[in-house]
């Protein structure tokens, strides 16, 4: 197993280094001048009102899972069994803008499969989420969100873990809606219900300088426990901008994080000191690569020692030709993970390319691997996690497509790695869906 972790971290880091080069590698400037202006739109979903939209989408998919039986009650870890399955997705989305600038969003969505071989119709999952954003003044925004969801089993998601954002969507290709359904990867039956929710308020001071405060939870209930996972923090910050590229911070965050297996223990207290830089800027005269990075620290109370963690993220966005996008990221920091005993420091990698190929026929593909341990200054040799994807539509109309994905998820844990009950150390999965996918503008056309 240590030398598959060896070889996976090996490959991460040479595949985040090469696609990092090809993407700050830029063409002469005056070919990059000549580039056709953007955001350029594909036919399905496209054009949506800007202040106004009520949508509704669906997707009907026939999907082969190699570990079809990990959906179902009747799973038993020791045993993959390959399988095929009907999925239907539906999803809902509501957004309205002001001439004031206040915005509410409003999204639901659920998932129901059936299960050819198995002749077993369940697995429901289903969540929705609201936000509001307002501006007081000229100086003050205000902003809140608040989700909620039911999920039948057990998943795993180390990529959770906030990776830097590039730079605006809105200047590049804009990409149509995705299929409702979830990207979820079950493991083992247990119901669990997630809360997670913010606010936020920050207050520009003159023109370089901006002052803010947040605050965040998680909270998720399991039906085998008698505790919920609860992480909440509460942070304040300042940042001045030395130029249109550069900005130094200054802030505090304090969190607090209790798990639901080891209910025994005092919570886990995690303090982001925030004494850092952000950078940004396009590298180009066209503007078709971004640079993006900063750092910060944590110090994490746990198991009544302190730990000092160098947190930090990076990320390059490379726009290529009218119609494409690729982005790399990293991200370095300390994360909770539902399920799981105590903080996990880890490394997280992101690759992402998506695309146009002509006005109905769209491309994307994703890749995210992690690295960690878990429990800050155990003797645990960690884990490894990989995903990766790509997926085809071809839009017949505006409202109608065809959708074809492919998905690859691995993790690999030490056998003594403290786990959920029914989750097995070590797991390889492959998933094929194929299928339909609809939207239906209600308002805003």
């Amino acid at each position: 197993m240590s030398f598959l972790r060896g070889q996976y971290a090996g490959l991460a880091r040479f595949g985040v280094l090469a696609v990092i080069a090809m993407l700050a590698h830029s063409a002469p400037a005056g070919a990059q001048d000549a580039v056709p202006r953007r955001p350029y739109r594909g036919l399905f979903a496209g054009q949506p009102n800007p202040n106004r939209q009520f949508n509704v989408q669906w997707s009907t998919l026939g999907v082969y899972d190699d570990n079809v039986s990990a959906d179902t009650a009747n799973y038993d870890p020791r045993y993959q069994n390959g399988g095929t399955y009907g999925l239907l997705a539906t999803g809902v989305t509501f957004m309205t803008r002001s001439h004031g600038g206040s915005t509410f969003t409003a999204d639901a969505r659920s998932t129901t499969r059936y299960f050819t071989d198995l002749r077993e119709f369940n697995v429901v999952d289903a969540a929705a989420a609201i936000g509001y954003q307002t501006t007081l003044g000229r100086t003050v925004k205000v902003a809140a969100n608040q989700g909620f969801g039911y999920q039948p089993f057990y998943q795993l998601d180390f990529m959770a873990a906030a990776l830097p954002v590039i730079a605006p969507s809105t200047d590049g290709v804009e990409a149509p809606p995705h299929s409702p359904d979830s990207r979820d990867v079950p493991l083992t039956p247990l119901d669990s219900y997630q809360y997670n929710g913010g606010a936020s308020i920050s207050k520009s001071i003159g023109r370089h300088s901006t002052i803010a405060s947040d605050f965040s939870y998680r909270l998720t209930k399991f039906a085998n426990s008698a505790q919920p996972f609860f992480w909440r923090q509460l942070g304040a910050h300042f940042s001045h901008n030395l130029d249109e590229h550069l900005a130094l911070r200054l802030g505090y965050a304090y969190g607090l994080a209790q798990d639901s297996v080891r209910i025994d223990l005092p919570a886990t207290v995690n303090q982001n000191i925030d004494l850092g830089a952000d950078y940004g800027r396009a590298v180009s005269r066209s503007r078709r690569t971004h640079l993006s990075f900063s750092s910060g620290s944590s110090i994490v109370n746990y198991l009544g020692k302190q730990y000092f963690v160098v947190t930090g993220n990076a990320g390059v966005r490379r726009e290529l030709g009218q119609t494409w996008n690729a982005s790399v990221s990293y991200n370095r920091g300390v994360q909770f993970v539902e399920g799981l005993t105590g903080p996990l420091k880890a490394d997280s990698f992101q690759a992402k390319l998506t695309g146009l190929v002509s006005h109905r026929f769209d491309v994307s593909a994703i890749a995210g691997y992690s690295k960690g341990q878990l429990g800050i200054g155990s003797t645990d040799p960690g884990y490894d996690t990989l995903q990766a994807g790509t997926s085809l539509r071809y839009a017949f109309a505006r409202t109608l497509s065809f959708q074809a994905e492919y998905r690859y998820y691995m993790y690999d844990f030490a056998e003594t790695a403290r786990l959920p009950p029914g989750v097995v150390p070590t797991t390889n999965r492959n998933s094929v869906r194929i299928g339909l996918t609809g939207w239906l503008p209600l308002m805003g056309r």
